[in-house]
């Protein structure tokens, strides 16, 4: 009986002995679990967080566009920190009878156990309204004019930097007391002034294309210094052949040297510009039949479109930003090409880009700013 009973007791020992690592390794289980929760936790909030900010900063100018080609003044917010805070937890728990388990692993006793996760988050976000002199300098002085020539080194074309960022062009001839101005205004007083000015622009585009012209910035004068190489002159004079209507349209360049300045837009000529340049285009061509006969084929539309009613879905890329404004919808997209890629199958949407890349130059640090002016949801 004794034998029986030492016996009887060896087992039990056995069994206790081979279920305790099964349930260490079941009460660590959740601590595994946690530490993979919470780079997954930051990394889907991390992307969650990058892509509605971009959604709401693109939505913002849009709205200031569409604002704009209505007349109505412009409203900012500068996005400030953003802060979240993470709390992880976990609970587990095993219910021991003495009625075995019979299984591949022996003898078990454990009869239940039960195991609980939770993750809670809460971010905080703090918004700016920009106003104020600061804000209102950088609203209303003419863009610096080392992003113009930066943006162009980065390989921008270069009728795109000049219709978005340029005012007018102006020609100071030195061999006579002479100045000519072509003004970036599709219903100037002087018709022919801004056909020049596209002319202007999409020159300066070929030139760029055939390596003929390289600009860089006299920083004594804050202008710019543009040089041509000896082939500019007969690259010109083609592409003058290949995109006017006749000869005598062409723009007579016999007056001499010349020194060439460009003024400069503000930001919120630029923003009111882009915003009514396709209504103002449209109006152009019902006035004046002859127009795009008159200017290169790359500059015969608007250099942005943010109306796009009358145009069906199908035949529109997939907008990049869309939002509706007094019951009118804008968007941001390009006709579909079937063609591939084209110097224009792109061109709102790269327009759109350099708009979001000049606004940065308006953006401020919520630090400097009062307290009261931050606003913060959680």
């Amino acid at each position: 009986r004794d034998c029986l009973l030492s016996r009887g007791l060896g087992d039990v020992y056995k069994r206790q002995r081979r279920r305790i690592p099964y349930l260490n390794a079941l009460l660590i289980l959740p601590l595994l679990v946690l530490c993979g929760c919470r780079s997954s936790a930051l990394k889907g909030s991390f992307s969650d967080y990058s892509r509605t900010y971009a959604d709401s900063m693109n939505t913002q100018i849009l709205l200031n566009l569409a604002r704009a080609e209505q007349g109505h003044p412009a409203y900012y917010l500068q996005m400030g920190p953003i802060t979240s805070t993470f709390r992880f937890g976990g609970e587990t728990g095993a219910r021991i009878g003495s009625s075995p388990i019979i299984n591949s692993l022996g003898d078990l006793e454990v009869m239940g156990l039960t195991q609980s996760l939770n993750l809670t988050e809460q971010p905080t976000f703090s918004f700016t309204p920009l106003s104020g002199p600061a804000f209102g300098q950088s609203l209303f002085k003419p863009i610096d004019i080392r992003i113009f020539v930066s943006l162009y080194n980065q390989g921008k074309p270069l009728n795109q930097l000049i219709r978005t960022m340029v005012r007018s062009v102006e020609l100071q001839y030195e061999n006579e007391d002479k100045l000519v101005v072509y003004n970036n205004n599709p219903l100037d007083s002087n018709e022919d002034s801004y056909v020049n000015f596209l002319r202007f622009a999409g020159g300066a585009k070929e030139l760029q294309r055939k390596r003929a012209i390289t600009i860089s910035v006299d920083s004594a004068n804050n202008s710019l210094s543009c040089n041509l190489t000896s082939e500019a002159s007969g690259i010109l004079a083609e592409y003058a052949k290949q995109n006017y209507a006749s000869a005598g349209d062409q723009q007579d360049n016999d007056d001499g040297e010349f020194k060439l300045t460009l003024k400069i837009r503000t930001f919120n000529e630029v923003l009111t510009a882009l915003a009514c340049e396709h209504e103002l285009f449209e109006t152009r061509n019902n006035l004046d039949q002859d127009f795009n006969s008159k200017i290169p084929k790359s500059e015969q539309n608007p250099i942005l479109r943010i109306d796009w009613s009358g145009e069906g879905s199908m035949a529109l890329e997939t907008p990049l930003v869309s939002t509706r404004y007094q019951g009118k919808m804008y968007k941001i997209t390009d006709m579909k090409s079937h063609s591939g890629y084209s110097e224009t199958s792109r061109r709102n949407r790269e327009v759109f880009l350099l708009l979001s890349t000049l606004y940065t130059q308006l953006s401020l640090d919520p630090t400097t700013l009062p307290i009261q002016q931050l606003i913060q949801v959680n």
